[in-house]
């Protein structure tokens, strides 16, 4: 929701009064400083043309912009990287998850709300309390889930060089039809 502020002239005047006050005693100090003619220098500064200027709306400036441009430059890159493979522990946690949180929720008071974070420690204590094996036998599963993974996205991309590649043979078939069409259409003429 925007608001129009209407500022009186008075106020606007007042402004620019004490802005111009503020400019001219800046000069002074410092051609008192560094010894130039302060008369001069207010002349050339032109502190007598103060505008003040009233903005509306947004305030973006160029950079902003561009950091924006890129961050979606980057995400429409990285929207079509493959993601990470899931770690042993992630495997594990997908697999219990639903079932530790039922144990979770029928060990709670009435009227009481499960919080995730009780389900993930919960999870994790599980975790920790594994032995070895089972530990490696997690890792094992996540390990052929990544290759898994692997597979399908060389073979998605396959499916996609091969879709393109059909694209293009049809479209070759089709100029060459045209083509055909147009040389049938000149000989015709030509009769």
């Amino acid at each position: 929701m925007s608001a129009i502020i209407m500022i009186p002239q008075v106020i606007d005047s007042s402004i620019k009064e004490m802005c111009s006050n503020a400019q001219s005693q800046t000069v002074i100090a410092l051609a008192e400083k560094y010894g130039f003619d302060a008369a001069e220098a207010a002349l050339f500064l032109k502190i007598d043309n103060l505008k003040i200027v009233h903005k509306r709306g947004k305030n973006e400036d160029k950079k902003s912009e561009k950091k924006a441009a890129k961050k979606a430059a980057k995400k429409v890159a990285n929207a079509d990287k493959p993601k990470r493979a899931l770690s042993g522990y992630l495997t594990y946690r997908s697999s219990v998850h639903k079932t530790v949180q039922e144990e979770l929720r029928l060990k709670l008071p009435e009227g009481e709300k499960l919080k995730p974070q009780a389900v993930t420690s919960a999870i994790g204590a599980n975790w920790k309390a594994l032995d070895i094996d089972s530990r490696t036998h997690w890792n094992n599963v996540a390990k052929a889930n990544a290759v898994v993974a692997k597979v399908e996205v060389e073979v998605a991309e396959v499916e996609v060089e091969v879709a393109e590649s059909e694209v293009a043979e049809s479209e070759v078939a089709e100029d060459k039809s045209e083509v055909a069409e147009s040389e049938v259409a000149e000989s015709e003429d030509e009769e």
